[in-house]
């Protein structure tokens, strides 16, 4: 198998992983509830008392702004390996940096909240 194709796959599992990933954060919205794909219920139970909603709409933002950078991220890489130009390789490197760089904010954000919103083991 071409290594583009797999590139290509790649790019399509991240697109479909940040569709759920923005589904979510638009429920979170709405229903003020944390899905178990980002925290599970046991953990959840450590939350503080009446803190559960907060913590939730503290995280909404954060997980709407990295999964709409990881479709355009998949979406870019997509059309690079489709393209296979070199101005679209060009924008796909800058997508994927991005990525990668929002992807360490979310991370490091998500942590913070953890640590903010959940009592200690």
């Amino acid at each position: 198998m071409n290594s583009r194709i797999v590139l290509m796959i790649f790019d399509i599992i991240i697109m479909g992983i940040s569709l759920v990933l923005l589904y979510h954060a638009l429920t979170m919205k709405k229903t003020k509830e944390m899905p178990d794909l980002l925290i599970d219920e046991n953990e959840m139970k450590r939350c503080k008392k009446g803190k559960e909603a907060e913590f939730v709409m503290a995280l909404q933002p954060k997980l709407f702004v990295f999964s709409v950078v990881g479709l355009i991220a998949g979406a870019a890489g997509l059309v690079s390996g489709i393209l296979h130009k070199g101005a679209a390789r060009v924008v796909f490197v800058i997508a994927l940096l991005v990525f990668l760089a929002v992807w360490t904010w979310f991370t490091a954000g998500m942590r913070k909240l953890k640590d903010k919103y959940l009592k200690p083991m």
